[in-house]
This record gives structure tokens, C-alpha cells and sequence, in this order.
């Protein structure tokens, strides 16, 4: 017999474990074909992440915001494959120049110092299960910034991963617009699945940034073009429909901060800019609903002041800051510990919203200072503020390399990133998932920058 002839034991295996699996397949149908179809998603993305990492992230940044429990679980389920993949992607594959830590290892301190300390507050958090939670959600949101990081290579990938995330967005705000499930008091207001207005109005309004970027770059594309500009344009128009007091200040914020990030596109930004606005304008005076133009309209003074919830949970939220104002409370435990700070002196007109409801912090910034304390608070807004210069340096060097693509995507980054901490201060979104995404595309640009910088040198 001779080694034509022998037999390939490795291929008789891969014949056979596909065989296996498409015999349970077919009991799975049989059962439930809801199951079957979930377990086929679910080992094609297997394949994906396995075979292409960036592919796979990309995938995952398409995921709009979760529609249910089951969608949650799912997406838990892809973050462990996605770091499974980067482990192999990285070490395995021995590709270094992927690794986060290894070319920034600053801020890789960092975020090990930050999670450390996440963790060292269980000594003195009062839930220890709702730290355990934050953490592991906390880990989840590290694997995701690192495999964005790994999976942008090149300017191609970069912008492979932008668009992941317009649809993302998109695909969020299409949910709610065909009957995703919203909660009671959310009546009126458009909402992405099983999330809030407000958390849709956060990925919307970074959508609409990045497709502005996406539309400029995409010179050689037509169609990607107007792919990009009407994603951007749904976008704003469900920003809008969220009826988001917070979304809409995040917008004010991004428009203002777009005339100074711009650089080269800076006329064109101020033109559209005033389109915005007067869009705006004309949607809450002539087509919004009663209910969400008297929501917009509101000053939260005095009467309406009153009414508003998140008044009360910012008072309370900062007697726990000024209580512990080094170490925190730990993480994860605002909701728990706010009605040990609720009869103080000072008027807090919504205790339902303590007592009853237990409400989060509604607040990244403030939560941060009443969880983690100081120490916490400058470990994240360390990391926060690398990854916004990351996407302005970025910028400057496809600028200064002629890189007329890579200049407009990094700079809408750098927009889209001054939206999200503007939203941010209306949402606790530390543990985010667009939050951590949207980080890692500023190192990842960066590198990206520098690499073509090195290239066109030696070219």
C-alpha cells in the first residue's frame, strides 16, 4: 500500500466530526427547529472566529442591542469564542503585533490596575455578588477591546469594523421600529429591543458619526457612499424618535465638537451641521408627537424638576462620593447602598427612585466616583482619554502621510468618541459593549496610522 493509499486519519475525523454534528442537526429540527437554527448560528460563528478573528468581531459589532434574555445569553456566548479566538489568534499564531499589550503597555497597566482594583473592592463592597457580576461583565468588555484592537490590521479592516457598527446601530433601531418589546414607561419613544430609549440614542448618535466618516473615506465606492450617508441619515432621524433628552445633548456636543476636529472638512461639517439642527427643529415643531415634544421642551425646574427621577439619584449618588470619596463602595453596588444615604439633609423629591425602583447611577462618571472612588474614577478616565487622543493622533498622521481615507475615519472616530462621553454623563455605560468597541478602534487606529506611515517610508 502506498502513501497515496494510506489513510488520513486527520480528515476522517473532520468527515466525521461533520457528521456527527449534521446528525444532531437533524434531531435538533426534529425537536425544535427554533434550537436548531440557534445551535447552526451559533457553530457557523465558531467557524468565523476561528478562521478570521476580524470577521468575527465584525459579525458581533452587528449584533444590534439586546432583544431579549435569549439574545443576552447569546451574546455572552460569543464574547467566550471571541476570546478563545484572540488567545489563539494572538499566542497560538504567535502574532505580537496584535497583542494590545505589547505595543502599548502603559495602558495595558492600566486596565490591569483597573481591574484589579474592581476586584479588591469586594473587601468592602456590601453586594458581593452584584461585584462578582460587575467584574465578570467588566472582563467581557476587556476581551472585546482587545480582539477590536487585534482584528484591525489594516485601513480596509478598520473600516469593515465602522460599518459593523452603523448596522449595529441601524439594525437596533429598525428592531424598535418594527415592534421590538419597550417597557411601560419608555410608550411614544423609539427603543432597540429590550434596551432604553437612551442607550439607543448612545449608539445611534455614534453611528451617525462614524457613517459620516464611512461616506468621506469611501471615495472609490459609489455605493458605499450612499450606503453610509442614508445609514447616517436613519440614524438621525431614530436619534430623534428616541426622543432622548441626554442622545440629544450628545448630538449638540458632537456637532460642536466636529468644527474643531474636522480639519480639511471643517466648511462642510458647519453646512451640515445646520442641517441638523434645523432637521431637528422641524421634526419636534411639526411632525413629533405631543408627548415627545413636551418631553424635549422641558427644563426640569422647578415643578418639572420635581418629576424628574435622575435629579434625585444624582443627589443621593453624590453623598456617597463625598462619603467615600478614595475607595468607593464597590463596584456594582450603587443600586444597593443608595437608601443608606437617603435621609440627609437636602431635598430629594423621587425616593421612589431609591427605594422602590433602585436605580443605577444614570451617570458613567458619577457612578465610577461613588463605586470605585478616586482611584477607580482616574484609572478609567486614564483610558478613556488615551484612546480619544489615540484617534486625534491618528488623524494627524494620515494627515501628514497624505492619507486622505484614514484622516476622515480617524477624525469621525474622534467625534463619535466625544459623543459617548457627552451621552455618558446620562447613562451608566462603563460596561458597555459599544463603549469598549469604540475605544479600541482609537489604539487600533493608530497603530494602523503608524504602520502605513512606516510603509510609505520605505516605499
Amino acid at each position: 500500500m502506498g502513501p497515496a493509499d494510506r489513510l488520513d486519519w486527520s480528515e476522517r475525523l473532520k468527515l466525521s466530526g461533520l457528521a456527527a454534528l449534521s446528525a444532531l442537526m437533524g434531531l435538533l429540527a426534529g425537536v425544535d427547529p427554533v434550537v436548531a437554527i440557534a445551535v447552526a448560528i451559533g457553530c457557523a460563528f465558531v467557524l468565523i472566529a476561528f478562521a478570521d478573528l476580524g470577521l468575527a468581531v465584525a459579525v458581533f459589532a452587528c449584533e444590534p442591542l439586546g432583544v431579549g434574555v435569549e439574545e443576552a445569553n447569546a451574546a455572552k456566548a460569543m464574547v467566550v469564542i471571541l476570546a478563545l479566538a484572540w488567545l489563539g489568534y494572538v499566542f497560538v499564531r504567535q502574532n505580537e503585533h496584535a497583542n494590545f499589550a505589547t505595543q502599548f503597555p502603559a495602558m495595558a497597566w492600566v486596565m490591569t490596575g483597573f481591574a484589579a482594583w474592581v476586584l479588591l473592592s469586594l473587601v468592602w463592597a456590601e453586594n458581593l455578588a452584584a461585584t462578582y457580576s460587575n467584574f465578570a461583565r467588566l472582563i467581557a468588555g476587556f476581551v472585546v477591546f482587545f480582539c477590536v484592537f487585534a482584528a484591525v490590521r489594516n485601513l480596509d479592516r478598520a473600516m469593515l469594523l465602522a460599518a459593523a457598527f452603523v448596522a449595529g446601530a441601524v439594525g437596533a433601531a429598525a428592531w424598535g421600529l418594527v415592534g421590538g418589546v419597550s417597557e411601560p414607561d419608555t410608550a411614544g419613544r423609539l427603543v432597540g429591543g429590550s434596551s432604553s430609549p437612551d442607550q439607543l440614542a448612545l449608539t445611534l448618535v455614534t453611528g451617525v458619526a462614524l457613517a459620516w466618516g464611512i461616506a468621506v473615506s469611501a471615495r472609490r465606492s459609489p455605493l458605499l457612499q450612499v450606503g453610509a450617508s442614508a445609514a447616517g441619515a436613519f440614524c438621525l432621524a431614530a436619534l430623534f424618535m428616541t426622543t432622548s433628552r441626554g442622545g440629544l445633548i450628545a448630538l449638540a456636543a458632537m456637532l460642536v465638537a466636529a468644527v474643531f476636529i474636522a480639519g480639511r472638512w471643517r466648511p462642510a461639517v458647519i453646512v451640515a451641521g445646520v442641517t441638523v439642527v434645523l432637521a431637528g427643529v422641524f421634526y419636534f415643531s411639526a411632525l413629533a408627537p405631543p408627548e415627545a415634544r413636551e418631553r424635549v421642551q422641558q427644563l426640569t425646574q422647578d415643578r418639572n424638576r420635581q418629576a424628574e427621577g435622575r435629579t434625585t439619584i444624582w443627589t443621593v449618588g453624590w453623598r456617597i462620593v463625598e462619603a467615600n470619596p478614595v475607595i468607593g463602595v464597590g463596584a456594582g453596588n450603587f443600586r444597593h447602598v443608595t437608601r443608606h444615604y437617603l435621609v440627609e439633609p437636602g431635598v430629594v423629591a423621587r425616593s421612589d427612585q431609591i427605594i422602590t425602583l433602585r436605580q443605577d447611577a444614570h451617570n458613567t462618571y458619577l457612578a465610577l466616583l461613588a463605586e470605585e472612588g478616586i482611584v477607580g474614577f482616574a484609572l478609567f478616565m486614564a483610558l478613556l482619554l488615551f484612546c480619544l487622543w489615540a484617534a486625534l493622533r491618528a488623524a494627524a498622521n494620515f494627515a501628514r502621510d497624505g492619507n486622505v481615507p484614514g484622516e476622515a475615519l480617524a477624525r469621525a472616530l474622534a467625534i463619535a468618541l466625544v459623543a459617548l462621553l457627552a451621552a455618558s454623563f446620562f447613562l451608566d455605560e462603563q460596561l458597555n459593549k459599544q463603549l469598549w468597541f469604540l475605544l479600541a478602534l482609537g489604539p487600533a487606529f493608530l497603530w494602523v496610522s503608524r504602520q502605513a506611515g512606516d510603509e510609505r517610508r520605505l516605499a
